[in-house]
């Protein structure tokens, strides 16, 4: 079973970030978190190469 990362959401008091996928739908996964992510871990295999590269804000949503 894998998990989501989904926007931030209490249960029984609780709160959590991620759910199972089977439970998750669309509209509740964390895109921006995903983005973050993956935008911080491009930076670090690039910049010790000297490549600049901008990254602009993406909307993902266009692809949903």
């Amino acid at each position: 079973m894998g998990f989501i990362k989904v926007h931030p959401f209490k249960t029984q008091g609780r709160q959590f970030t991620v759910k199972p996928t089977s439970q998750t739908n669309l509209k509740e996964v964390n895109i921006d978190d995903y983005i973050r992510n993956l935008s911080s871990s491009l930076s670090q295999t690039i910049e010790p190469m000297s490549i600049n590269v901008q990254l602009d804000e993406i909307d993902l949503a266009r692809f949903a």
